[in-house]
């Protein structure tokens, strides 16, 4: 079994900023062919289905933890992800392993720490599917004469629980992923978007939201208050924090 390890720490660190928009304006961007400063390349498109698994008490994540599988192909694909620790940006560690069936497996787990964390945590219960979700992803690299790349991926969907009967929470997000390059021409591509498009910023992930309404709380966007910037900060920054608070 060949086993992938990821750990995003400094210049590793994943940094991804994810917005919600309506459908009309995602099919739009999807399919843009220009943004000042940046060339867009082909877009591609494939159909994700995932499925994320915890304990009867949903202690993996109760402690920030997701274990999902993914169908790759005629295979399938553990993931193992640790809590954001990132505001806007999502930061986090990840470990991704092939496995032979849709089964999830503690033993791949590649990290022998989290391995044997996640194995307390289950207690020898056997684990069960919670949350499923089936994504239509649309992706394009993004690239600025600096040979910075983004990452864009629209995402068009649903999020479904599987042991209360609640009902599917729609998805309609878009996705920014720094590939290569400096942070600011991630934070650049997301303001001249959100110039251009009504965006709002989504920092939940789709487990998350999935979680939320395993437990019964309710999905919903908040108002935000004033802002204070400070005179000297970047036009990046105050982006980011606008965006934060």
């Amino acid at each position: 079994m060949i086993c992938r390890l990821w750990a995003f720490r400094s210049m590793s660190q994943e940094i991804e900023i994810r917005f919600a928009a309506p459908e009309r304006e995602l099919r739009r961007i999807a399919k843009a062919s220009t943004l000042q400063g940046f060339h867009i390349g082909r877009a591609k498109t494939k159909r994700l289905k995932t499925i994320y698994y915890d304990t009867p008490e949903l202690s993996f994540s109760k402690q920030g933890f997701s274990l999902r599988v993914r169908e790759n192909g005629r295979g399938f694909v553990q993931t193992l992800k640790d809590q954001s620790s990132g505001a806007l940006a999502s930061e986090r560690h990840e470990y991704e392993c092939a496995i032979p069936t849709a089964d999830p497996d503690l033993n791949l787990i590649p990290d022998s720490e989290l391995r044997e964390r996640l194995k307390y945590l289950a207690n020898g219960v056997s684990m069960k599917p919670v949350i499923e979700t089936e994504i239509q992803r649309t992706t394009r690299a993004v690239k600025n004469r600096a040979g910075d790349e983004i990452e864009l991926a629209v995402d068009r969907g649903e999020i479904r629980t599987l042991i209360n009967g609640h009902a599917p929470l729609a998805v309609s997000e878009l996705e920014l992923e720094l590939k290569h390059g400096e942070a600011a021409a991630l934070y650049d591509v997301a303001r001249r978007l959100s110039r251009k498009n009504p965006l709002t910023v989504h920092t939940e992930s789709k487990s998350a939201r999935g979680m939320r309404a395993l437990g019964g709380e309710a999905v919903c966007a908040h108002k935000a208050g004033r802002t204070e910037l400070p005179p000297d900060c970047t036009a990046e920054e105050a982006f980011r924090l606008t965006l934060l608070h």
